[in-house]
């Protein structure tokens, strides 16, 4: 429990220093498509919300072809949630 107020609180910490907008990546799933979307944080505390972008579960060979010329936007996806979060932690490498 006490270690996770201190996390609580190292959050807390962070999101005073932070630089706004704050993003928060998340993906869904619906109606057999894969929503890649991104909610982000204002310093006056209203949220943004923004598709990047949806992968369709492949059932057939071309949406399978779709969903392979889409992989270069998820892998862009993935390194930019970890620049932000190497950001946002003030980690150099």
């Amino acid at each position: 429990m006490v270690g996770n107020i201190l996390n609580i609180l190292k959050y807390i910490e962070a999101l005073q220093m932070a630089n706004y907008p704050i993003p928060q990546h998340y993906i869904r799933f619906f109606g057999g498509k894969i929503i890649f979307e991104c909610i982000y944080l204002l310093k006056n505390g209203e949220y943004i919300k923004r598709q990047c972008f949806t992968i369709t579960c492949p059932t057939t060979c071309e949406e399978l072809i779709m969903f392979v010329k889409k992989i270069p936007r998820l892998l862009d996806w993935k390194q930019t949630i970890i620049m932000q979060t190497k950001q946002m932690l003030a980690y150099d490498e």
